[in-house]
């Protein structure tokens, strides 16, 4: 299953708070490989979308792990945190 978190600041956030939340993808995933941030938004507010691979589970059931050991570590005030899954695609399709 494929997450991607959203993480929003108001500020521009230090480079050394990427690598926190990119170590927090690694704790998460089941495929260290899979793991990447990238960093998007305004002058206003900056947004961090950090996405991995996990195994499949009930999303409700590991919502609040998502989201607490991506903010455990964080330095920076966060302002908001989405959480959004998406299933893996076969590679292969039968008919």
């Amino acid at each position: 299953m494929k997450v991607q978190v959203e993480l929003t600041y108001r500020t521009v956030i230090p480079e050394a708070e990427l690598e926190i939340i990119r170590q927090s993808g690694r704790n998460l995933t089941n495929n260290p490989k899979s793991v990447s941030v990238r960093l998007a938004g305004t002058a206003e507010a900056a947004l961090i979308i950090l996405e991995f691979t996990m195994k499949n589970q009930a999303q409700y059931k590991v919502v609040n792990e998502i989201s607490d050991e991506v903010q455990r570590w964080l330095n920076e005030p966060l302002d908001d945190i989405a959480i959004r899954f998406e299933p893996m695609r076969s590679r292969s399709s039968k008919l």
